[in-house]
């Protein structure tokens, strides 16, 4: 009888970690997915601030012109954190 209990605790045990061990996996391929995404978001937010900038530099647009389209991204970004946070 007292083997059997001991079985038994250690196979909840065994179970236990063995579950623990896969959320924590499953956890950190999630977080590399998001990581991911977040820094092609990221990537290609910061690209259009490149891509602003050179116009202002070339004269092409103005300093005014650049912002009211950064503020435009500003709301973007703005939609995309709350999205985020509601994770």
């Amino acid at each position: 009888m007292l083997l059997e209990e001991y079985n038994e605790k250690a196979d909840r045990e065994y179970l236990r970690k063995e579950s623990l061990e896969e959320g924590i996996k499953q956890g950190r391929e999630e977080g590399r997915k998001e990581g991911r995404e977040e820094g092609r978001k990221e990537g290609i937010a910061l690209g259009g601030f490149e891509i602003l900038a050179g116009l202002v530099e070339d004269g092409i647009i103005s300093m005014e012109q650049a912002k009211e389209r950064i503020k435009e991204k500003e709301e973007e970004f703005i939609l995309w954190y709350q999205e985020r946070k509601k994770r």
